[in-house]
């Protein structure tokens, strides 16, 4: 008797195409990071997304589902993703909010985070751990409710305390250092310097004894460091805001006088603000969680949130940054942005032509298209126009920049996982599914739908309930037939124990945990659904199993783990959501999808194994097998082709339908800039230039000491910085001058919900027609999902080109959106900065 299993699974989250798994987050779930098992206040707000909404939009909600509450015409949609842009116009008159005491929670169900609000938006509590309590197995204890503030006041006191100090001494006021102010002095500039004191310390020392130590009256001279001739202003673009003129602090006078200084002031600070406890439990918060192993990580981390700290959106104001980055540069200060870029156009232009001479392994056909991307490099001349056109209205280029700190808010505070803001999967599902009728709800369902980090004891928890299901179900009469016939028929070689499984399983459980949730959140989620009699549910996403071709006792184990997954699957929603149709998207890898060798969940949960066997033993009832409430969705093009990437299931089981998924238009998260920067680079075209500076010039953290002395050097990394900084914040300015908030998407995880969508339609008209009240919906007759299914293939076409199985085509009827304003908009703006036309540009830029 198999007492245990042991899991070995390909999972895909087929969210997109190419397949693409969400990027690696901490565990929204509090219990996972906190010891109260609560998230603070700031990060309950926040992750609810309910801040986003102005207050005319909530008195919007309020109204709306106050009449929604007398309506009987309403149908309520379940969209089972990765969460919803709650706050996204285009929904809002369609999404089913969650008001609790005349106040707004959130919407639909957060299952992956136990939160109040199923949105897109992913939080990141790690800052709470500066200034907690302690930090103990992944949890923090007692956090400080407001991170921000205390280093906001750490900073100030730091400044406080290193300035007064310097003033107080006779010689440090009178050396270079006379340069450091309260507007470029922050802790996280000095800080890294105290592991390095006494390598600073000994340079220093060696230089004075060969009179490479400068001091005020040295700055014309040829050998100073151009860092100490310009480098005293603080970069926005740097994470930690450095003052590049640090790097060359053993070549300053009197720099012993000021390690020194520095010493006392670092430790009275970590006295009254346990400044050096506070940054290791940042490092021990990440490292319990499996991120960014050294303790530098921790520090960018803090260092982000000071940046946000001391100077708030100006730190992302596009225009800000640049200017900031011209001024560290003396040759360039005191120009007109226009004259200041044809100098550094030049400037970058005979840097390339020197690392192209320089560079001997670089191609001819390298060389030429080097060369001929410096022609690009003229158009930044005509940008710089653009920018002093926008500068020369201060009453519009306020307007801009507000625009420009609402945005940094929503998509750069350092309590947000900024892989958050690409969160645009859930949001455009249900966009098409909302599309279909205006009296659809949509009610979001957030799972699991990438790499996230849980903690070992919950780990532990569902891997345990996971072992504990599978010997229950391998202890039934048909499971024991199955088990038999695959070992007889399919692995004849193979010689199994009971042992083996044991002494493999938890090993295997261990290291994947997030297949394990996944698993779990799913069930829970269907059986959520169905406690909400919730008649229709959209699943794009979801997970494929391949079965291997090797006689191993793994491969047997995959293949088995299979058909429990499906069992389970099947019983779940025969117990608890039999009367709810999911419409469920078949993925995205060109796969043959049968069952046995490659088998896809949720949708293809029937077991042709099972099948076999059931009739031999002539057994009515396998849970998977006798399910009629699952709909298969593949995609085709609008004419009627397979699309390339699509699955195609060959289970004569699972009824099929293939439906249009490619380049379906439909809403998106306004904080994704992806979208902005192809607009933005057909206007730019230096990308070849950029990687090649960026390669050739870039100087490794253990070279920073006696590299960053080179004049040469240095004045190429700026150089490239300023220019990859502003095509960077060039972006965001795109952006919020035409948020991209629709755009187009392919995949099978499309196709699903103009299926999902076309299925409500016809429920909401039947509703009317026969007089269906609301609450009827879920277990009339005339609605079960039998019907459903038989309902929307007749509303299908049959492909006409030849093919081995039946192409049930649903084209016809699906309602579009198009492309929006906004996108106009930023398409207008990034042209215009590069094509500076004196009233129309100015028009397009500053109009609010």
């Amino acid at each position: 008797m198999i007492s245990k299993i042991f899991f070995k699974f390909i999972l895909v989250i087929y969210l997109l195409l190419p397949i693409k798994s969400l990027s690696q987050i901490i565990s929204q779930n509090p219990k996972d990071t906190f010891e109260s098992g609560a998230f603070p206040r700031q990060l309950e707000l926040i992750r609810s997304q309910t801040r986003e909404l102005s207050q005319k939009d909530k008195d919007t909600i309020y109204e709306r589902s106050k009449n929604d509450q007398m309506r009987n015409d309403l149908l309520r949609v379940a969209v089972i993703d990765s969460g919803v842009d709650i706050a996204h116009p285009d929904l809002i008159s369609q999404i089913e909010y969650r008001i609790e005491e005349g106040k707004l929670k959130g919407a639909g169900y957060d299952i992956m985070g136990q939160g109040p609000s199923a949105s897109h938006v992913y939080v990141d509590p790690t800052l709470f751990a500066f200034g907690a309590e302690d930090v103990r197995e992944g949890k923090i204890i007692n956090p400080n409710q407001s991170p921000l503030h205390l280093l906001k006041s750490v900073n100030d006191r730091f400044t406080e305390l290193l300035l007064s100090s310097i003033h107080n001494d006779q010689l440090l006021k009178q050396s270079l250092f006379k340069n450091l102010t309260k507007d470029n002095v922050n802790i996280l500039s000095f800080y890294p310097l105290k592991f390095s004191f006494s390598k600073i310390l000994k340079a220093y020392h060696d230089n004075l004894k060969n009179h490479l130590v400068f001091g005020p009256d040295d700055i014309n001279k040829s050998l100073i460091p151009s860092e100490l001739k310009d480098g005293w202003i603080i970069k926005f673009a740097d994470p930690l805001f450095s003052l590049p003129a640090l790097n060359a602090i053993h070549k300053i006078q009197h720099s012993d006088r000021l390690i020194n200084i520095l010493t006392m002031v670092l430790n009275k600070i970590d006295a009254e603000f346990l400044l050096n406890k506070n940054i290791k439990q940042v490092h021990l918060f990440l490292e319990s969680h499996g991120l960014n192993k050294n303790e530098k990580s921790a520090f960018s981390v803090i260092g982000n949130a000071m940046k946000f700290v001391v100077w708030g959106p100006s730190a992302f104001d596009p225009l800000l940054i640049l200017e900031n980055l011209m001024v560290t540069n003396k040759e360039l200060q005191g120009l007109k942005l226009e004259n200041a870029f044809k100098d550094l156009t030049e400037q970058i232009r005979k840097q390339t032509l020197i690392a192209i001479e320089q560079n001997t392994e670089l191609s001819k056909k390298g060389r030429s298209i080097l060369e001929s991307d410096l022609a690009e490099l003229d158009r930044l001349a005509q940008l710089g126009s653009t920018l002093d056109q926008i500068k020369s209205d201060p009453k519009k280029y306020n307007e801009l920049r507000s625009k420009m700190r609402r945005f940094t808010y929503r998509t750069q505070h350092p309590y947000l996982d900024l892989s958050g803001n690409k969160n645009l999967h859930g949001t455009h599902v249900a966009g098409i599914i909302a599309k279909q009728n205006k009296n659809i709800r949509i009610i979001p369902f957030r799972m699991m739908t990438g790499a996230s980090l849980y903690s070992d004891e919950r780990n532990f928890e569902i891997i345990e309930k996971v072992a504990l299901n599978f010997s229950e179900w391998v202890k039934l009469p048909i499971i024991q037939e199955l088990i038999r016939q695959m070992l007889a028929d399919e692995y004849p070689e193979l010689k199994i124990s009971p042992e083996t499984f044991d002494s493999e399983l938890l090993s295997y459980l261990k290291n994947k945990s997030s297949l394990i949730t996944f698993f779990n959140e799913l069930l829970i989620t269907i059986n959520k659904v169905g406690y909400e009699k919730i008649k229709i549910a959209n699943i794009s996403l979801g997970g494929s199993s391949i079965s291997d071709i090797q006689q191993s006792q793994r491969s047997f184990l995959n293949d088995l783990l299979s058909e429990f997954m499906r069992y389970e699957l099947g019983t779940t929603i025969q117990k608890n959501a039999s009367k709810t149709l999911f419409i469920i998207a078949l993925g995205n890898d060109s796969g043959w999808i049968d069952g046995v060798t490659k088998s896809i969940f949720p949708a293809g949960i029937t077991s042709p194994r099972l099948y076999k066997i059931a009739n031999e033993l002539k057994i009515k009832h396998v849970p998977n097998n006798a399910i009629k409430n699952v709909l298969a969705v593949s995609s085709i093009s609008t004419t009627g082709k397979t699309s390339s990437f699509t699955n195609i299931i060959l289970d004569p089981l699972l009824p099929q339908i293939f439906s249009t998924g490619e380049n379906i238009m439909s809403p998106v998260p306004r904080k994704d800039t992806s979208f902005s920067e192809p607009i933005l680079q057909k206007e730019l075209k230096v990308n070849n230039v950029l990687p090649f500076l960026t390669h050739h010039y870039k100087i490794k953290p253990n070279e920073q000491q006696q590299n960053l002395g080179n004049t040469n050097r240095w004045e190429a990394i700026l150089l490239t910085q300023s220019l990859v900084s502003l095509s960077v914040n060039l972006t965001n300015m795109v952006h919020v001058q035409g948020p991209i908030d629709r755009a187009p998407l392919s995949g099978t995880s499309m196709a699903a919900p103009t299926v999902t969508g076309v299925i409500a339609d016809f429920i909401i008209s039947k509703m009317a027609k026969d007089n269906i009240p609301m609450d009827h919906v879920y277990f009339h007759p005339s609605l079960r999902p039998g019907a459903l299914i038989n309902q929307v293939q007749s509303l299908s076409k049959t492909n006409s080109m030849p093919s081995i199985i039946t192409v049930k085509m649903l084209v016809d009827g699906i309602k579009t959106w198009t492309q929006s304003d906004n996108q106009k908009k930023a398409q207008l703006t990034a042209k215009q900065l590069f094509n500076p036309q004196t009233k129309m540009c100015s028009q397009v830029l500053l109009t609010p």
